[in-house]
């Protein structure tokens, strides 16, 4: 008997711990999808926010290139004193 109760005793734990795995498995897989949601949502903002960037230089690009044409311009008739 002694035997027996020490075979149940042992397939309660070895129970418990196959349950235990099991929640940990199922934590792990959540945490997982998660963080691939995360890196997908990530990797999204990223290219929005280089593309926001590469409107931005080409704008930038374009108020630079303005700017010096005025100048320019400004010069020429300030030269012939208009």
């Amino acid at each position: 008997m002694a035997l027996e109760a020490k075979v149940n005793i042992l397939q309660q734990e070895l129970d418990s711990q196959q349950i235990q795995k099991n929640e940990i498995e199922l934590q792990f897989a959540r945490e997982k999808q998660e963080l691939s949601e995360t890196l997908v949502l990530m990797e999204n903002q990223k290219a929005e926010l280089t593309s926001k960037i590469t409107d931005q230089q080409k704008s930038l690009k374009e108020q630079e290139d303005t700017y010096h044409k005025l100048k320019g311009e400004y010069e020429q008739i300030k030269a012939v004193g208009i």
